[in-house]
């Protein structure tokens, strides 16, 4: 038998929120569950400088600002983001605050998705697996840096929400919107056909999802395609790394010591609770735990083809949580979410280098905003000729330059397809690059310290 649409939980309306039998309108539950998990993000978004750490943070914002001074697209990097490098364009020349203030919404809204779709399913005690999500030390890192991971997961989960209340159409246009913001995304198409096979949609259903994705999705993802051409979209290249350091930033690095600790063993819980055929699913629920699985497998798969950043695993954490949150007791969530807690604020000795603390992530980003400054300064001081080799600083260096110095091709040098030069001459003179040149440049050439060479090392302060 199929069906066009699921049924939606009795309970679903009237879940109590923490004891509370006179449960307020769904639609006030959920804005409570975003105004608490922004309210826990802010303190971080004012005094943090910087839009992040990483050089694609800062490849966003400068993708923006060439966009408008130009009117030429050149994408952040491969694949292409559209949609952050869209809204970069359209907020050039904001204070970067804002940047990560806009990050900090979304994130919350991805959090408060995830607690409606909790809500439809009837999940008891829903709250714990929607706090789990808002402090997992990778979920609360991402809402603070201007990246696509969060933009991301906010409308996977967005989409999630409107299927399981058979609202296909918005469902695949919002999931065509999350692609749009992170191409990577895509592959947790498995889990949504995970579950309209397992809930026996009807092929009408699937059209009514897939069309508006596609359509959406497309309609961003055209941008790149027609600057770059269609090879760029798959522009993946795997890396290689150590079986350990792979497993620290899947474990560590997304869910902090003491949390990676506690969803393990809830992992081995839910497993032998299977074994033992002590799950109880309804018709509604069931199909979500096998999308949830499908979910996470996919993604792990693509991780261990380009396992870069522990940020690429953010979307299994509410796939983790929503299989716990069907077949774990709220006793058990709720001590997964107190755990989850202290591991964004609190990492053991040398687990904080897999999955830094989001204190720790904030502490990086001041050294970090510091250490420009000083590069820049002392850069200034050099002789007009000389080279300096900045490597991955490259973009939170050029974001210090005058904006014009970045809508002039002949100053900035030759550019590649990213939003980033090979090398660019600042106002001074000088000569920024990425790597090392390959032939003599009549000029002194210094390197920054995190930059591997023979060259002397830039002296910072002088």
């Amino acid at each position: 038998m199929t069906s066009s649409s699921p049924r939606v939980s009795p309970t679903a309306e009237t879940v109590p929120f923490m004891g509370i039998t006179s449960a307020p309108p769904r639609y006030r539950q959920l804005g409570l569950v975003f105004a608490l998990v922004l309210a826990s993000r802010i303190p971080f978004v004012f005094t943090t400088p910087g839009v992040g750490k990483d050089p694609d943070s800062w490849r966003l914002l400068l993708a923006g600002q060439m966009l408008v001074d130009t009117g030429e697209y050149r994408t952040s990097r491969l694949p292409g983001y559209p949609v952050l490098e869209l809204f970069s364009a359209a907020v050039a020349g904001s204070p970067v605050w804002l940047f990560v203030l806009v990050t900090a919404i979304i994130g919350a809204l991805g959090v408060a998705a995830f607690a409606d779709l909790l809500l439809t399913l009837g999940v008891r005690a829903w709250w714990w697996p929607a706090a789990a999500m808002a402090l997992t030390p990778v979920i609360y890192r991402s809402d603070l840096t201007f990246m696509d991971y969060s933009w991301s997961l906010a409308g996977v989960m967005g989409s999630m929400a409107l299927l399981a209340r058979g609202r296909w159409a918005w469902a695949g246009a919002v999931f065509g919107l999350a692609v749009a913001c992170r191409p990577a995304a895509g592959v947790l198409v498995i889990g949504v056909c995970a579950y309209l096979l397992a809930s026996r949609a009807a092929t009408r259903s699937w059209v009514r999802f897939g069309v508006p994705a596609a359509v959406t999705g497309g309609a961003f993802l055209a941008l790149p395609v027609i600057a770059l051409g269609p090879s760029a979209i798959v522009s993946a290249v795997p890396e290689s790394a150590s079986p350990l350091v792979v497993v620290a930033k899947a474990t560590t690095g997304v869910w902090g010591g003491f949390g990676a600790a506690a969803v393990a063993v809830a992992l081995v819980m839910v497993v032998v609770r299977w074994w033992r055929g002590q799950w109880a699913l309804d018709e509604v629920q069931r199909p979500w735990a096998v999308a949830a699985v499908a979910a996470t497998v996919a993604m792990a798969g693509l991780f261990l083809l380009l396992p870069a950043d522990p940020g690429y695993l953010a979307p299994i954490v509410p796939m983790v949580l929503l299989l716990l949150a069907l077949t774990l007791t709220p006793q058990w969530i709720a001590v997964v979410a107190a755990l989850l807690a202290v591991s964004a604020f609190v990492a053991p000795g040398p687990l904080a280098k897999a999955g830094p603390t989001v204190t720790a992530d904030r502490a990086q980003r001041i050294a970090n905003t510091e250490t420009a400054r000083v590069t820049t300064a002392t850069i200034a001081t050099l002789p007009p000729g000389t080279v300096v080799v900045v490597g991955y600083a490259m973009p939170e260096l050029l974001a210090q330059q005058p904006r014009e110095m970045l809508a002039d091709p002949a100053l900035g040098g030759p550019y590649r397809q990213w939003s980033v030069p090979e090398y660019a001459v600042i106002p001074g003179g000088q000569i920024l690059t990425h790597e090392r040149p390959t032939r003599p440049t009549g000029g002194p050439v210094y390197r920054l310290q995190n930059v591997p060479g023979d060259e002397p090392l830039l002296p910072l302060g002088r």
